[in-house]
């Protein structure tokens, strides 16, 4: 009966999007305002017009149908509300200015952190770092921090971080399957199979220094 039944059924009604949307222009500072809160967009889009969805917890930000920022809705007036991310381009021009400034003031917290334990004094090198999280995630930065902090914590930099990173999308294996533990693998070994990542060489699909 219930088969018969669905064959006259109307079809299920589409999903409706509650966001409000709005279009403002992207200002000098790479800002839109939305009910008196700015928002960071890329700075590369300063003048252009943003197609903004404004939801009740959320904005969402888009150019050419493409999202380009993501933040928390303020209700409060005139905050801010930035990513550091937008403003590469900006801060490669002005690595100096980076502490000073306000998408500094809003990093998280384990960027900060970051940028104390190992890039105080580097801006220009924290700056590199934060163009390759945009592009490689979160996640897989601090995986290579941690191999290298095991290693040598006084060498971490950039460029390192960027070789693990790539090492690891290439052959994941090699750098996950080596055990660290200080009671199974000598600091000799951990730090020349190190040597061999950090040189590019060539490495097998599984390494084991147990």
């Amino acid at each position: 009966m219930l088969a018969l039944e669905r064959e006259h059924l109307l079809p299920e009604m589409p999903r409706y999007d509650t966001a409000r949307t709005a279009e403002p222009r992207a200002d000098k500072y790479s800002t839109i305002m939305v009910d008196s809160c700015h928002y960071s967009v890329p700075d590369s889009l300063v003048g252009q017009f943003i197609f903004v969805k404004i939801y009740p917890d959320r904005i969402i930000c888009y150019h050419d149908s493409k999202e380009v920022a993501r933040h928390k809705r303020g209700y409060g007036k005139h905050q801010w509300f930035i990513d550091v991310s937008h403003y590469i381009k900006t801060l490669k021009l002005k690595p100096g200015a980076l502490k000073r400034s306000v998408a500094f003031s809003q990093v998280k917290p384990e960027l900060k952190e970051i940028y104390q334990k190992y890039y105080k004094g580097r801006e220009k090198s924290f700056i590199e770092l934060l163009e390759l999280i945009s592009t490689e995630g979160m996640d897989r930065i601090k995986d290579a921090i941690a191999t290298l902090v095991r290693i040598d914590p006084n060498g971490i930099g950039t460029e390192k971080i960027k070789t693990i990173v790539q090492r690891n999308a290439i052959v994941p294996n090699s750098i996950k399957s080596i055990d660290f533990s200080a009671t199974e693998a000598s600091s000799k070994e951990i730090t020349c199979e190190l040597d061999r990542i950090l040189n590019g060489e060539s490495i097998g699909s599984e390494v084991s220094l147990v």
